[in-house]
């Protein structure tokens, strides 16, 4: 479905197409947006259909906290020879891959080829901390990088919490009891078996992510994401002028479209300090990044116009831990409890800036659960996976304020 056609077609219609649409697999990444992605993509499109309605449709994507690689890969719209697609990790492993996906991915899969004969659990703990060890070789970097993410269990990559699972196969007629299991993964030919089918999954996937990426205009960074608001959006790039961010600077008056996925929130995490990333974006981090995405510190970062961040809802999280502390379901029952208590004595501590992006131009929007996504417009206000936005209409938010009701979405006013 095209652009204009999109913008035409029932929301139904929408939704069935977006369920249609092959998202490319670039890492197997915890949090990469595999169950909720269509509704996810509903919201980004509807946002460029506003954008295009006041006549600043975008002509730059920017992916910031790229990850998985699901959003950035699978835009259409972009191809153009005027636009851009800008997928951005600070991870130096995630950068390297897929970079060299883009520049040199023979290199890539020979290496990948090369660390699948050793592969092993105790090669793989130490892959875990090499391939974000900027010390090491970028093209080593991004094969780690492959079989780490493709062989921890869930795509987990912290150093904390990764756990060598390969995606073993075991042919059997009957339930498999854990002892059985046990002996499937002490089994060296299974193992070899998994290590081999993932070598010949590389043969497939990175070769699609090169023809993507030489079909449209893609810029692959390495930034912080501050850094990159201020490379494209904010003024002292602009002032700076360089020859070397020639290409960046001929895109700082287009229109832009955001897309942020960092760590969530602390506060929403359920596992608490076991939540795999619960280490690697603090509140006070958290709180920062609300502060520039509402305009407060616009002198370094420039105003962001357009933006969709995905989290979850910490006063939905709120409620469901004092369902859970109630009904004593809570395996993390330490946590939540500390979590309640705190927004009892200090309400700003827990919520903090993010009330200020529940209000007009700013809105927050339900997806459903991130484990499955919204199957019915009732599933979608029940489930804890939001995006918060700036950018659509008062009609617009009008509009998504009927379907949901006025305690799921910002006021208007």
């Amino acid at each position: 479905m095209r652009f204009n056609d999109y913008k035409l077609a029932l929301e139904s219609d929408k939704l069935e197409w977006l369920n249609e649409i092959k998202m490319q697999t670039a890492l197997n990444y915890f949090g990469g947006k595999a169950k909720i992605g269509r509704y996810l993509f509903n919201q980004i499109f509807n946002l460029i259909i506003e954008m295009d309605r006041v006549g600043k449709r975008p002509t730059v994507f920017l992916d910031c906290f790229t990850g998985g690689g699901k959003v950035g890969t699978s835009m259409p719209w972009f191809d153009d020879e005027n636009s851009l697609i800008v997928m951005n990790d600070y991870n130096w492993g995630i950068y390297n891959f897929y970079k060299y996906c883009q520049e040199d991915y023979i290199s890539l899969i020979k290496m990948i080829e090369r660390i699948g004969v050793i592969m092993n659990e105790e090669l793989f703990y130490c892959a875990v901390s090499l391939r974000s060890d900027r010390r090491t070789d970028p093209l080593t970097a991004a094969a780690l990088t492959y079989w780490v993410t493709y062989s921890s269990f869930n795509g987990i990559t912290s150093e904390k919490h990764a756990n060598y699972s390969l995606p073993y196969k075991v042919n059997t007629s009957h339930f498999v009891t854990n002892e059985e299991l046990k002996g499937y993964l002490r089994d060296g030919r299974i193992e070899q078996e998994a290590i081999e089918r993932l070598t010949k999954l590389a043969h497939k996937r990175i070769p699609a992510l090169h023809e993507r990426f030489t079909q449209q205009n893609y810029i692959i960074e390495n930034l912080d994401y501050r850094e990159l608001i201020k490379k494209y959006n904010g003024k002292p790039y602009k002032e700076i002028g360089s020859d070397e961010l020639k290409t960046e600077t001929k895109y700082m008056e287009a229109s832009k479209l955001f897309y942020f996925d960092p760590p969530y929130h602390p506060y929403t995490l359920h596992g608490g300090k076991e939540a795999p990333y619960a280490d690697s974006f603090t509140v006070e981090m958290s709180e920062e990044m609300t502060d520039i995405l509402c305009g407060n510190r616009a002198e370094v970062y420039g105003n962001i116009d357009y933006f969709i961040k995905s989290d979850y809802s910490l006063k939905e999280t709120l409620k469901k831990a004092e369902i859970d502390i109630k009904s004593d379901k809570c395996s993390q029952k330490e946590w939540l409890t500390k979590l309640i208590n705190i927004n009892k004595k200090t309400p700003k501590a827990v919520s903090g800036g993010f009330d200020a992006l529940e209000k007009y131009p700013y809105c927050r929007i339900p997806l459903g659960t991130f484990d499955k996504g919204a199957i019915s417009d009732e599933e979608r206000t029940q489930g804890y996976e939001f995006i918060w936005c700036k950018g659509f209409s008062k009609e617009y938010i009008d509009s998504m304020r009927d379907d949901f009701g006025l305690d799921v979405l910002c006021e208007s006013n």
